[in-house]
């Protein structure tokens, strides 16, 4: 099952008490014919690569002062969002390696709505009124394999 390989793998990581790229790298050094992909890491929570990422940025904020320069992450931000004036204040309260790590390398946008793709139910409909006119409007449907709809369509075929 793959959510159990995937927390064994986990658990294999911390239970190692290294970061992942430590974790392989030792692994591939006690055992060289270890294939890593598909067999020692299968599949694994993006958290374990952000914190190494997010260690290994401040051993280099060490060396290099501009990770830790306020100056940089503004001039990063009205790079990257020029007309997002909330988000940069949002961003400017953390640290460019923050920035670096959750809107650069790690960025996720938000998921879209695809309700305009669903389709109408052929049973239900409401009424709306629109420019004056009463029409009728049908309600958006649900998976034909959800169970509330197997448990309409009992009712609905117990009626006919």
């Amino acid at each position: 099952d793959w959510t159990l390989i995937k927390l064994k793998t986990e658990q294999d990581v911390k239970d190692s008490k290294e970061y992942i790229g430590s974790f392989i790298y030792n692994t591939l050094l006690n055992k060289p014919n270890q294939k890593v992909r598909g067999k020692l890491i299968a599949t694994i929570d993006r958290k374990f690569y952000k914190e190494e990422l997010t260690h290994i940025l401040h051993e280099q904020s060490k060396y290099y002062s501009e990770l830790c320069d306020k100056t940089m992450l503004d001039k990063c931000l009205k790079a990257l969002y020029p007309n997002n004036e909330a988000h940069r204040n949002f961003r400017s309260a953390s640290s460019l390696i923050r920035f670096i790590i959750d809107d650069v390398i790690y960025y996720q946008r938000p998921l879209k709505s695809k309700k305009s793709e669903i389709a109408n139910c052929q049973y239900e409909t409401h009424k709306v009124i629109i420019n004056g006119k009463e029409t009728q409007a049908g309600v958006k449907c649900i998976a034909k394999t959800n169970p509330i709809f197997q448990e309409f369509r009992w009712q609905i075929m117990l009626v006919l």
